[in-house]
């Protein structure tokens, strides 16, 4: 079943944004993806973000994920479903 990544976000109490929407995707997508990396990714999607929003919303998912929810399970529901 394929979880939309806005949904997931609002799961877990993440307000949902283009920025945080792009930075999901390319985690979900590369997991050990560095921050560059991802601001990269983000860039071709979104046009544009600054490397400290990358960090930013990096460092929101991987608090939330550490406060109950896997980052497995935050950014791995993602994987394979086209997103």
């Amino acid at each position: 079943m394929a979880i939309d990544p806005a949904d997931l976000l609002r799961h877990h109490g993440i307000q949902v944004t283009a920025q945080r929407l792009a930075v999901l995707r390319a985690v979900s997508g590369q997991p050990h993806i560095t921050a560059d990396g991802v601001a990269d990714i983000v860039r071709t999607e979104i046009g544009a973000i600054s490397l400290q929003s990358v960090y930013d919303a990096l460092g929101l998912l991987v608090a939330k994920a550490s406060s109950g929810a896997s980052s497995r399970r935050l950014t791995g529901s993602l994987r394979g479903s086209g997103r």
